[in-house]
């Protein structure tokens, strides 16, 4: 009798959980969400991605000192950010860093916002990072 009522509670709860998953999915594709990545996998993602667009969040005096490729140098606090970050396209992945690992995630998170579905932030780190990675 032992056996047969755990067995019973197992099968009900696992068709319970069966259930909510498929209720809370409800059809619907996930939210995007900032992928945050350590500068190994931030660089091997980006070098994996064709035309990969690079955000570059730091001033423009410090993109001026330095910059990966074809970053966009545009701060996350800028009154014209949403404008200005509108010439990238929405449906491919944006990586996002700065100098030193504060300002990326703000200037992230308002991508999502604004509807960007791939976002890549360098989390920990910075432009130095990356430069030490050989990357640039």
């Amino acid at each position: 009798m032992r056996t047969a009522s755990f067995i019973f509670f197992v099968l009900v709860g696992l068709t319970t959980i069966g259930c909510t998953q498929a209720q809370q999915q409800g059809g619907r594709t996930a939210t995007p969400q900032v992928l945050n990545l350590a500068p190994a996998e931030f660089i091997q993602k980006i070098k994996g991605t064709e035309q990969p667009q690079l955000l570059d969040v730091r001033s423009p005096g410090e993109w001026a000192e330095g910059k990966i490729g074809s970053s966009n140098c545009l701060r996350h606090d800028d009154a014209a950010f949403a404008e200005k970050v509108s010439a990238l396209d929405k449906n491919k992945p944006v990586f996002v860093y700065c100098r030193s690992g504060g300002r990326s995630p703000i200037a992230a998170k308002a991508l999502l916002d604004l509807g960007f579905k791939e976002v890549y932030n360098l989390q920990g780190g910075g432009f130095e990072d990356l430069k030490r990675a050989g990357i640039h």
